[in-house]
């Protein structure tokens, strides 16, 4: 198994605008080969934002970089060139990580 997270640090006036993309932009992944689930989790707030982390579960590290660099996923960034430019409700570009599940029992 394989979590892909992405953070994202939102100005406290974007909030609404960047919870609200989530639910109108394409979401490429949820038919993809080997995606499992998703889930955005809202973080701790400054007095200048909140940080969010976006969680993706694949089966493997393989199925999310398939995924990663499929045309799926490019057509979800892309825009209809009639469409007013968007405004990045985020600052600074997300930060990736990615993580592998250990075969560890309790």
């Amino acid at each position: 198994m394989y979590i892909a997270t992405y953070r994202f640090d939102v100005p406290l006036e974007n909030i609404e605008l960047f919870e609200q993309s989530w639910n109108l932009r394409p979401k490429s992944f949820k038919n993809a080969p080997g995606f499992l689930g998703f889930q955005l989790f809202r973080g701790p707030e400054s007095e200048d934002g909140v940080l969010y982390v976006s969680h993706l579960t694949w089966e493997s590290e393989e199925a999310f970089h398939d995924w990663n660099m499929s045309d799926r996923k490019a057509a979800t960034h892309q825009r209809d060139p009639n469409e007013p430019p968007r405004v990045k409700p985020f600052r600074n570009k997300p930060v990736m990580e990615g993580f592998q599940l250990l075969p560890i029992t309790v």
